[in-house]
């Protein structure tokens, strides 16, 4: 193998040990819970014994004539490792820590093979024994029976807080229009004759009813002539 291939290698070691720094000083300044102080105290002994490794590994790198990345920029490039979550409970930071070494440990077994530089291959070598023994030493802590049971304390008031999911209501099918069947002649015209307006018809007069005519009443008949003969003699004698 070429130089360029070692430098390759290194350089992803390079970048994935200073992520992992960073992830584990996060868990020592932000744990919380039973198991702080030995939490606290482990990741102060990995992030220092990391600091020195990748002062080693860049210095590899500049014996072999190559560049060392130096910038967060570069090393998140290059790793394969993802930044530290940044928060959660203590047992869900040591599992990210486990898993990161073991991450890094399976890379070291790779970059092992087909290495044909003796130095660099026992730089890999020397730094898969680091991570394996990080990943033993923190499952052997969460196999503890009273960190166990403090983890799934801690877990399970989590659990009851998450919400849950929202579930989108099915959307109705949409239904293809029956295909209109195009009208007969007949149909149209009626469909005409229907929408011509009706004539209202004009209501009908009022039959006049005619006034009763006044019965005339029976002229008086006039007094006889003898009748008034009589009154006019009795009317002279009453004079006289």
């Amino acid at each position: 193998m070429s130089k360029d291939s070692s430098l390759k290698k290194l350089s992803q070691l390079l970048a994935d040990s200073y992520v992992l720094m960073l992830k584990t000083q996060n868990v020592h300044w932000n744990v919380v819970g039973m198991p702080f102080f030995t939490i606290h105290t482990m990741t102060e002994q990995q992030y220092t014994e990391l600091f020195t490794a990748v002062d080693v590994i860049a210095e590899r790198m500049r014996a072999l004539g190559g560049k060392s990345p130096g910038t967060m920029k570069d090393f998140l490039a290059q790793t394969k490792l993802k930044e530290g979550a940044g928060g959660g409970d203590f047992a869900s930071m040591v599992k990210e820590l486990t898993d990161a070494n073991n991450a890094i440990s399976t890379e070291l077994k790779k970059m092992v093979d087909g290495t044909d530089d003796p130095a660099t291959e026992d730089l890999f070598v020397q730094r898969m024994h680091v991570h394996d023994k990080a990943a033993w030493m923190w499952n052997s802590l969460m196999a503890d029976p009273m960190v166990a049971q403090a983890a799934k304390s801690v877990a399970a008031p989590a659990a009851k807080a998450a919400p849950a999911p929202k579930v989108a209501a099915p959307k109705p099918a949409a239904t293809k229009p029956a295909s209109a069947k195009p009208e007969s002649k007949s149909a149209k015209a009626k469909k005409k004759k229907a929408k011509k307006p009706v004539a209202k018809a004009s209501p009908a007069p009022a039959p006049k009813v005619e006034a009763p005519k006044p019965v005339a009443k029976p002229a008086a008949k006039p007094a006889s002539t003898s009748k008034r003969s009589g009154r006019l003699v009795r009317d002279i004698k009453n004079v006289g």
